[in-house]
């Protein structure tokens, strides 16, 4: 049987990583069996015909080929912001009707004879100019690029939440049509933005008498391609005077690697807390799909997702309407703002939970079992009384499995292969197949399994680690006290060991 292969970022400083055109590549471990293999790839394609850098660790010699390509990045960045301030100047110029942009070269034209079997459009008003998303092709892979453009219902709904909590500067990195909105009603809003996005087509539009509120940046090496001139004057943005809040706002593609980027996020903190002297959150907003929930708050604890479901206008899947999804869009909001203080819109179908104390969707109804409001995928959960938890209303509980699943070609085994033991915290074996509980709590083999014979018959679980009903083993009260565990960025540690569980 082939072993199966994992591939993982080694999270480090990049000053001695060798240099793409993108910025400096990011170290991943390739792990096959009992064998692995290090190597420098780039950080913001994953795909090698987009961007063929690959360098095995022990090849490694960075340092006269990075001064060259820095170097030749910061000409190249600088060059086509000129060129493209300058272009902008002369098109607005121009009567609308002789306007035009070419979507093949990615730029305004002022002369199209050479142009005449790209695809050009034709008669750009001053406000298509200043909301360019309205016209520009969207980039549509997921692995680099990926542009899905918020709906105008999502805009109204961040914008207020930005009013809300007295936010007056937003940092979009990834979120062209959110930066285009807050600069396009600027006057109204009275909140400040900067866009930072990999797309240089955007010098076309916000690098204007002089002030460039758009910089060519690379979210998952927290790479600015004009170089310090650029980064000093981000940090002049990031910096906050009297009565001033800033908020970070990212829209990563929905296929990128999460380490990375959350690395970028931790780094802009460091630096938000350095230039402000303080020690606090930088209000941090983060979109993705609900479904990548553990990727997130794995590696940042503190963020919250929220019920809302974000909309896009060109998504085949990701908005409401009867061509969307039945339950709606499965693209959340995850925060490090208190939840309490974020408010949704109750004309789009959400109210406040009483006893969460927070807003919610509005089928996403409470559970007094597990004190929450369960559904994250916009069905109304269920309460399983062997699982001890909400679960998806289509799920059935597999007595062998010791889980709900769906029934539709499940396979025991297989799905027992991923299975995490909810006192181990390890995959492949369920609660009661766990040696390291056996060991630890010297319990016989067969009490275990009259236990689940128990829980079957009353229809109700026991908790392996209490012997109560009614609750898992992952939400006993005295997991801590029984297992000896102390807890620290969502990972549990053994105090008689310190095995990480």
């Amino acid at each position: 049987m082939k072993m199966a292969e994992s591939v993982r970022v080694i999270i480090q400083a990049l000053d001695n990583h060798p240099v793409c055109e993108h910025g400096p590549a990011l170290l991943f471990e390739r792990r096959s069996g009992s064998t692995f293999q290090q190597f420098y790839a780039c950080s913001a394609y994953r795909d090698q015909t987009e961007c063929p850098l690959f360098v095995p660790v022990d090849q490694n010699e960075p340092k006269v080929h990075n001064r060259n390509l820095v170097a030749t990045n910061i000409r190249k960045s600088s060059e086509i912001a000129i060129e493209k301030s300058v272009l902008l100047q002369k098109v607005l110029q121009l009567d609308p009707s002789e306007r035009c942009y070419c979507h093949t070269c990615h730029r305004f034209l002022i002369d199209f004879s050479n142009h005449q079997s790209h695809a050009i459009q034709k008669g750009l008003s001053n406000e298509q100019i200043e909301r360019p998303t309205t016209f520009l092709r969207s980039l549509s892979n997921d692995k680099r690029e990926a542009q899905y453009f918020f709906s105008d219902a999502s805009l109204k709904c961040f914008v207020q939440m930005f009013q809300r909590l007295q936010f007056n500067k937003v940092i979009c990195i990834g979120a062209p049509r959110l930066h285009e909105h807050l600069q396009f009603h600027k006057p109204k809003l009275r909140i400040e933005s900067i866009l930072l996005d990999l797309d240089t087509r955007f010098y076309s539009f916000y690098n204007r008498d002089g002030k460039c509120d758009f910089y060519h940046y690379n979210m998952f090496n927290n790479y600015f391609f004009a170089g310090d001139e650029t980064e000093t004057k981000f940090k002049q943005f990031l910096r906050n005077r009297s009565n001033e809040k800033c908020c970070i706002f990212t829209d990563p593609p929905f296929g990128c690697r999460t380490e990375p980027l959350v690395f970028t996020l931790q780094t802009l903190r460091q630096t938000y807390n350095q230039l402000n002297r303080m020690h606090d959150t930088l209000p941090t907003f983060w979109i993705f799909p609900y479904f990548m929930e553990t990727y997130i708050t794995s590696l940042m604890p503190e963020m919250e997702m929220l019920d809302y479901k974000v909309d896009y206008t060109n998504h085949d899947t990701y908005h409401s309407g009867h061509d969307g999804r039945k339950q709606g869009s499965p693209v959340r909001v995850f925060t490090n703002v208190p939840s309490h203080l974020i408010h949704l819109p109750p004309t789009e179908s959400y109210r406040m939970c009483k006893k969460c104390k927070k807003w919610v969707a509005y089928e996403n109804q409470h559970c007094d079992q597990c004190k929450k409001c369960p559904s994250k995928n916009g069905d109304t959960y269920k309460h399983c009384n062997l699982c001890g938890i909400c679960v998806k209303p289509s799920y059935v509980h597999c007595k062998n499995c010791w889980r709900c699943t769906q029934t539709e070609n499940h396979d025991c085994f297989k799905y027992q292969s991923q299975l995490r033991c909810m006192i181990c915290l390890q995959k492949g074996h369920n609660e009661f197949n766990c040696d390291r509980w056996f060991a630890l709590c010297k319990k016989n083999p067969k009490e275990i399994v009259r236990l689940k014979a128990k829980s079957i018959k009353t229809g109700r679980r026991i908790c392996l680690l209490c012997f109560k009903s009614s609750h898992n083993e992952q939400s006993c009260l005295k997991r801590k006290q029984l297992l000896k565990e102390s807890a620290f960025l969502n990972r549990y540690y053994n105090l008689l060991t310190l095995d990480s569980l």
